[in-house]
This record gives structure tokens, sequence and C-alpha cells, in this order.
């Protein structure tokens, strides 16, 4: 997690996360990120996420972006992950 640890932390408290999770899936197609994060209302927490202009906020966009190519400022087209067992 590097340096900036608590940074992230209480940012992702700060914008209402209450966990996140990253996994690196190999598979056959190659490497895939796997993020998984649980908030109180997961549209607001990306809707503050994708506005947010604190100093934190904006490098780690651009990290997720460099690493990833998703970039947390556009909105997605596609659908929510549809959860289908929770235990």
């Amino acid at each position: 997690m590097g340096p900036r640890r608590t940074e992230f932390a209480e940012a992702l408290k700060r914008h209402g996360v209450t966990k996140e999770s990253w996994f690196l899936q190999k598979t056959p197609q190659g490497d895939m990120m796997i993020v998984h994060f649980e908030a109180e209302d997961t549209e607001k927490a990306f809707e503050i996420i994708a506005t947010s202009k604190d100093p934190f906020m904006v490098w780690f966009k651009q990290q997720v972006k460099s690493v990833t190519g998703v970039d947390l400022e556009q909105p997605s087209n596609e659908p929510p992950p549809e959860e289908i067992v929770h235990m």
C-alpha cells in the first residue's frame, strides 16, 4: 500500500466507503484487476469520488487510470455488477 496508505484510508472514509479490497486475477486472457468496495450508498460514493478535487483523490484517480485504463471521472455506460450471492 505504500507511503500514502493513511491518506487512502482517510479518503475512503471521507467518501463513504466502508470496505475496499483489490485483487489481481491471472487469467488465460491476461491479468485482471478486481475491486470490491462497500458503502452505504455506492452510487453516491462513486459520484463523490468522480468529482473530488481533493489532492489525494486527484492523484489516486490518475494512478487508477494509468494502471487499469479506467477513468473514475467518467461515468460508465455499463450497468453496475449484479450481486448473485451474499452470505
